[in-house]
C-alpha cells in the first residue's frame, strides 16, 4: 500500500505540480496580460488626458469661433444696417439729383426761352436802331432842306424887302416924277 499511496501521492504530486505548472504560467500569461493591460490602460489614460485637452481645446476653440461668430453676427448687422442706411440716402439722393435735373431742364428751358426772347429783343432793337438811323438821316435831310428853304425865304425876304424898298422908290420916283410932270405942265399952263 505504501507504494501505491506513493504512486497515488506521486500522481497527485505531479497533477498539482502540472496544476502549479499551469497556474504558474496562467499567472505569468495574466501578469504579461496585466503589464498589457496596464500599458494599454497607461496609454489609454495618456490617450483620455490628450482627448480631455483636446476637448478642453476644442470648447476653447468653440468659444473663440462662437464670439467670432457673434463678432461677424453684430458686424454683419451693423453692415446690414449701414448698408440699409446707404441704400436709403442713395435714394433720396438720387431723388435730389432728378428733381435738380428737372429744376435743371426747367431752367435750362427759361434760359433758352429768355435768350430767344433776347434774341427776338435784339433783332427789334436792331431794327429800330436801323429806322431810327433812317430816320435821323432822314431829319438831317429834313433840317438841311429846312435850312436850305429858311435860306432860301430869308434871301426872299431880304430880296421882298429890297424890291419893296425898290418899288417904294420907284413909286417915290414915279410919283415925283408925275407931281414934277405936272408941276411942269401946271407951269406950262
Amino acid at each position: 500500500m505504501s507504494d501505491k499511496l506513493l504512486q497515488e501521492f506521486v500522481s497527485r504530486l505531479q497533477k498539482t505540480k502540472h496544476l502549479l505548472t499551469a497556474t504558474t504560467t496562467q499567472c505569468e500569461q495574466l501578469r504579461r496580460e496585466t503589464l498589457t493591460l496596464e500599458k494599454q490602460l497607461v496609454e489609454a489614460e495618456d490617450q483620455r488626458a490628450r482627448l480631455e485637452e483636446m476637448e478642453e481645446q476644442l470648447k476653447i476653440r468653440f468659444l473663440e469661433s462662437k464670439v467670432r461668430y457673434e463678432d461677424e453676427y453684430a458686424l454683419k448687422f451693423t453692415e446690414t444696417k449701414d448698408l440699409t442706411e446707404t441704400r436709403k440716402r442713395r435714394n433720396d439722393l438720387v431723388k435730389q439729383r432728378e428733381g435738380a435735373e428737372q429744376e435743371f431742364a426747367k431752367a435750362l428751358g427759361d434760359l433758352r426761352q429768355r435768350q430767344d426772347e433776347h434774341a427776338n429783343l435784339e433783332h427789334v432793337a436792331r431794327t429800330l436802331s436801323e429806322k431810327l438811323d433812317a430816320v435821323a438821316q432822314e431829319r438831317k435831310q429834313y433840317e438841311a432842306w429846312w435850312t436850305e428853304q429858311h435860306n432860301l425865304s430869308e434871301r426872299f425876304s431880304s430880296d421882298l424887302q429890297t424890291m419893296r424898298n425898290d418899288e417904294a422908290s420907284m413909286r417915290s420916283l414915279i410919283v415925283n416924277s408925275i407931281d414934277r410932270s405936272q408941276l411942269m405942265s401946271d407951269h406950262e399952263i
